[in-house]
């Protein structure tokens, strides 16, 4: 029998205490997420419980839903558009049907990211010849956008393995702990074997930049490169790399002392899950 109060779709009614009731829910949602999904999911300790609410009963309904979706290529998705074949199109024609291109994937919450630039024909050949026969869920909700990026189907790891060395090496001239973490594996060796976490290393880094107030004059260079890839559980873009270069840098101390650095660095890098991070590095003023 439903309850008159709580009708079908609604919460059934625990305490007449609003915030009593609430916080029972959220219980029931907690045991649901743990029974139903297999897992514990992870939320801040001062999260509001209408928001906590909100945010495990989306969690649900997304698990409910994908659980159930069946794949379809992006072409088909689209309804299959009737786009004109990239060759046939001249320059001016093309900024045109690129134009069209767009506004079609943003009408069904598609984003086409290019890491590098890209012109507008380059971008529409990749889009129309390969993307719209890659698989994706059918899975439609409300506010959900799907991303696609390019370098993620044709990686470019030498471009890579140096765009991460030189934020890393951005980062570190202005002292950005936070910054770090998103270039460092989860677990880093040294030579000696001692292991640290990313965090550990964080702190380490922090413990450096506490001896100084600032690094001026920095400069580097980018001298050599270095990667192999291997198959490993079906990703066949995995392995291990390095780089190498000089840097130099005044480290002036709380006492207004100027320290010069001037010396080698070389990051190793390990590849998994579609990206380069480092595990071991050395560098001049952190190692010495």
């Amino acid at each position: 029998m439903e309850n008159e109060q709580y009708p079908a779709g609604q919460p059934e009614k625990f305490s007449d205490d609003p915030q009593e009731q609430l916080r029972i829910e959220n219980e029931i949602l907690r045991i649901k997420v743990r029974t139903e999904l297999g897992g514990i999911v992870e939320m801040g300790e001062n999260l509001p419980p209408e928001l906590e609410n909100e945010f495990l009963k989306n969690v649900l309904a997304f698990e409910h839903r994908y659980a159930n979706v069946k794949m379809v290529r992006i072409g088909d998705l689209l309804g299959r558009p009737g786009l004109p074949a990239v060759d046939t199109l001249d320059d001016s024609a093309m900024e045109k049907a690129f134009t069209e291109l767009e506004s079609l994937l943003e009408e069904y919450d598609i984003v086409v990211e290019f890491t590098r630039p890209r012109e507008a024909r380059f971008k529409y050949r990749f889009i129309v010849e390969e993307l719209f026969e890659h698989e994706t869920d059918d899975m439609v909700m409300e506010g959900m956008t799907r991303y696609f990026n390019y370098e993620e189907f044709h990686p470019d790891h030498p471009a890579d393995l140096k765009e991460y060395t030189i934020q890393f090496l951005g980062d570190w001239f202005q002292r950005k702990t936070d910054a770090a973490r998103w270039h460092l594996d989860d677990e880093f060796i040294y030579p000696d074997g001692r292991k640290y976490s990313r965090d550990e290393m964080i702190a380490q880094f922090k413990r450096v930049f506490a001896a100084y107030v600032s690094f001026d004059d920095c400069g580097y260079t980018f001298d050599d490169f270095h990667f192999d890839l291997s198959e490993r559980d079906g990703d066949a873009n995995q392995g291990m790399g390095f780089t190498e270069g000089m840097v130099k840098y005044t480290a002036t101390l709380e006492s207004g002392e100027k320290k010069q650095i001037e010396g080698p660095y070389k990051f190793y890098f390990c590849r998994s899950f579609g990206r380069w991070q480092i595990f071991y590095f050395h560098l001049a003023g952190f190692n010495d």
